[in-house]
């Protein structure tokens, strides 16, 4: 009777340790490193060009009147 006891008392303790079973190891993907090209030296200098030819449109054009930037009051 103690045998029958002690084998029903290891099945109990020791089912938790199987009940998930086997499974196959898995592998990790290795990671994937992509090469990025460096930016153009000409992409730097197109923004402040045509930002300093924004700014002389814009101030050429704020003169005021075409008669020399003279007010006259009558």
């Amino acid at each position: 009777m103690k045998l029958v006891k002690a084998t029903a008392l290891a099945l109990l303790v020791a089912t938790p340790a199987l009940a998930g079973g086997l499974t196959p190891p898995t592998m990790e993907a290795p990671p994937i490193v992509q090469e990025t090209r460096a930016a153009s030296s000409n992409a730097g200098i197109i923004v402040p060009i045509l930002a300093i030819i924004l700014l002389g449109l814009a101030l050429s054009n704020s003169n005021g009147s075409e008669g020399g930037g003279e007010v006259v009051l009558r």
